[in-house]
């Protein structure tokens, strides 16, 4: 019954894994596959489409299985994190040294910059960086080249 209860608190899948592993161990004998079962379906019906919304839980007959399961799920989590915060580190570095370049560019050709162009500068997007040192060459000011 306490597991069932840690169940209910848990919060991610980690701490759903660590539970079933315990309760796989504890309901190990061939008299309480019953038992065995019914947690199955509760998992698999009740707590897991709740902590887990927009993932589509197969149909298990055994707590290993949901084990197994969860073990997958969240391998891929992790993947898909490590791949979204990799991303997200590539665009943020790629902004950085382009603001870097154009705020090197923009001294060498007009001086030191005012505060309000180096703000406009740090609060500028890739694609307005790009747009402004395409620009350039052509601009006779700080204020022209950005306006």
């Amino acid at each position: 019954m306490a597991a069932l209860f840690r169940l209910e608190n848990s919060r991610d899948a980690a701490a759903i894994q660590r539970i079933l592993r315990h309760l796989t161990d504890w309901l190990h004998a061939p008299q309480q596959a019953g038992l065995r079962r019914s947690f199955t379906e509760w998992l698999r019906r009740v707590l897991l489409p709740g902590r887990l919304p927009g993932i589509t839980i197969p149909a298990m007959q055994e707590l290993q299985e949901v084990d197994d399961m969860l073990a997958e799920r969240v391998q891929e989590w992790y993947a898909e994190y490590e791949r979204k915060g990799l991303l997200a580190g590539v665009a943020q570095g790629r902004n950085d040294e382009a603001r870097r370049i154009l705020s090197r560019l923009m001294t060498q050709r007009f001086g030191e910059l005012s505060p309000a162009i180096e703000a406009r500068l740090e609060a500028a997007s890739l694609e307005r960086l790009e747009l402004w040192a395409d620009r350039i060459l052509d601009a006779t000011s700080p204020e022209e080249l950005i306006g």
